[in-house]
């Protein structure tokens, strides 16, 4: 609770001195000048004060107190319901995350898929960003909107808590899964999922477009190359960052450790990135991705402004009624029962 005009207080200085001065002014004017002279005063000693007596002694203090009830209510004192505006400045991201075939090999985290931990992943870093816009794009042969830009954050969990891969092999299929309308995950179609991600960002006048695409492979479907949708995203100040996930595997012959083969195309992918702007990322494990979100996350800050509004609620009536009962009070007292002889 606050007060709208606190310098009132400053009246409640001379209501106490009042308060103070006037009964001694009254008890010396009365001993000045006696309303009634007596002789002698000795046979009323041992008469009892009365309760109508002690009560006339504190009609003054009614006053006083009713006094200082109504100074505290000129003061308006009042409690602020405020509601703040957030104009948010900030990034639009669409995260685009490979459920191609291979996201289910396990070799990010113990017991998890490449696809659990690029899930857990991402739902961290939409919490991290309550007030930017982040839609979602899962591609694998084909690519589509599975959310748009929103602020509910928590359907998008939702919706990447859905995301599953289509076992080509059936080697994960439990009794269960159920497959239907899962994206054929026998291919990748990098640049098709850019251009979908692309599309949604472009009619957007966010501050900044971000894509994070995550992928652990190489383009090998569809009819647009990942550069040549690099160009597009760049005509429409798309900015993407690529992340590779997977480890880099050895090959054996007869014993013979090979050359390391790396299903992912890492040359192409650090091309999308840097003719757009954005970065590069390799993850070997889960805490490497989670550093790369976590990087991602402090390149591109959201700047939000806020415009705050406060409404009030009045409270001068809680401290104004009691101050003029009081006064009612002392007033009927004063002219009644307790009315004084001249």
């Amino acid at each position: 609770m606050s007060l709208e005009n606190a310098w009132y207080l400053l009246l409640l200085v001379p209501a106490l001195g009042a308060a103070v001065a006037v009964p001694l002014l009254a008890r010396r004017r009365a001993a000045a000048r006696p309303a009634v002279r007596f002789p002698s005063l000795s046979l009323m000693r041992g008469v009892p004060v009365t309760l109508r007596a002690r009560a006339a002694n504190w009609l003054w203090t009614l006053r006083v107190v009713a006094l200082a009830l109504l100074v505290v209510a000129i003061a308006r004192p009042r409690r602020g319901i405020e509601t703040v505006y957030d104009t948010t400045r900030g990034v639009d991201i669409v995260m685009c995350i490979d459920v191609s075939g291979s996201m289910l090999e396990g070799d990010l985290a113990r017991g998890m898929t490449r696809i659990d931990v690029a899930k857990h992943v991402a739902a961290e870093f939409v919490s991290l960003r309550p007030h930017d816009r982040i839609g979602l794009v899962p591609f694998a042969m084909y690519a589509y909107r599975m959310c748009p830009l929103t602020l509910q954050h928590e359907w998008l969990t939702t919706q990447l808590g859905r995301l599953r891969v289509k076992d080509p092999d059936r080697r994960y299929r439990t009794a269960d899964d159920d497959e239907r309308g899962l994206i054929d995950s026998s291919h990748t179609a990098i640049g098709t999922a850019l251009a979908v991600a692309t599309n949604a960002l472009k009619s957007s006048d966010a501050r900044s477009k971000v894509v994070i695409l995550l992928t652990d492979g190489q383009n090998n479907y569809g009819k647009l190359d990942p550069v040549e949708a690099a160009d597009i995203a760049k005509t429409f100040g798309v900015r993407v960052y690529t992340v590779g996930a997977g480890s880099v595997k050895q090959r054996t012959a007869f014993g013979f450790r090979l050359r390391a083969r790396d299903p992912i195309d890492e040359k192409t992918l650090r091309a999308v990135a840097d003719k757009t702007g954005g970065r590069y990322f390799r993850a070997q494990d889960a805490r490497s991705l989670e550093r790369v979100y976590e990087e991602i996350d402090s390149l591109e800050k959201t700047k939000v402004e806020s415009m705050r509004h406060t409404r009030y609620r009045e409270h001068f009536a809680r401290f104004a009624v009691p101050a003029a009962l009081l006064v009612w009070i002392e007033l009927l007292a004063s002219w009644t029962f307790l009315r004084k002889s001249p």
